[in-house]
């Protein structure tokens, strides 16, 4: 997110250099960026238990965290309170926890997700005819996905899905089965060769008068 989507910079072609981005989120926000959970990019715990983590716990952690950071920067108390996510932090445990308080610190008010994972036999469904109606995999392939697949999870799915799903990941080429309408690319071709990976960093970003949880 920070380096390819909402922060301000991108990385350039030598891998040494950044730019900045045009599109930047910060030209109107203050970004803060928060990996979680724990054994997630920079975060860490310094011990075992630290890193037995679950949904629930995931998301009482960031909020002991947000409850800190806003008693360290008392200037951001009070303001409009969104949380976003990609993926799999539509699963997190994201439960307003302001019920009942009055002027309440952390202000929140709602959410917003991007390609979230929200339940396994809609977005299956769904992403299987996507794949299909796009002619980025066959008939035979789809008909194996759609009869091995609906009910299984992204995150751990059968035999029989996961042969089906390296089939459909053979088929796809150097194509980006995120952004299709984009040129086909080089450096995309291990991509048909690839597990499907869920992404597990959750972010947030600070609005000049609202914050985002991203």
């Amino acid at each position: 997110m920070a380096s390819e989507e909402v922060g301000p910079f991108r990385v350039r072609p030598d891998g040494r250099s950044l730019s900045l981005s045009p599109h930047a989120w910060n030209k109107v926000a203050n970004l803060l960026f928060l990996d979680s959970p724990a054994g997630v990019g920079f975060s860490y715990s310094n011990s075992s238990s630290g890193r037995r983590t679950g949904d629930k716990r995931t998301g009482n952690d960031a909020y002991k965290l947000l409850r800190g950071w806003f008693e360290r920067f008392p200037q951001f108390k009070y303001r409009t309170f969104y949380i976003a996510g990609e993926s799999y932090a539509a699963i997190e445990d994201h439960r307003d926890r302001n019920k009942g308080v009055n002027n309440p610190i952390i202000n929140f008010k709602g959410f917003l997700l991007g390609n979230p994972l929200i339940d396994d036999f809609y977005d299956n469904i769904g992403t299987f005819e996507f794949w299909w109606n796009h002619g980025l995999v066959g008939d035979s392939t789809y008909a194996q996905l759609n009869e091995s697949c609906p009910r299984d999870s992204f995150l751990f799915p059968s035999d029989d899905c996961y042969t089906a799903l390296s089939s459909a990941y053979s088929e796809f080429g150097n194509f980006n089965p995120y952004a299709i309408y984009q040129s086909p690319y080089d450096q995309l071709a291990t991509l048909n060769k690839a597990p499907l990976v869920i992404l597990y960093i959750f972010q947030i970003n600070i609005l000049n008068q609202h914050i985002l949880l991203y």
